[in-house]
């Protein structure tokens, strides 16, 4: 739960996230969603198109 006393209430909000992998071994967070139902508001963010950095 998330005070946002400014307004005088306060705002529950789920996080979620996923973790994914490289084949190197690396993890990272795949997709994260942040929810807020009494707002009807959902946002996510789908992180994709990683690659190893050439030297």
């Amino acid at each position: 739960m998330h005070d946002i006393s400014r307004i005088g209430r306060q705002l529950q909000f789920l996080l979620a996230v996923q973790l994914h992998s490289l084949p190197d071994g690396a993890i990272y967070a795949g997709q994260t969603t942040h929810e807020a139902k009494a707002k009807n508001l959902t946002v996510a963010i789908q992180n994709s198109g990683y690659k190893p950095v050439t030297q």
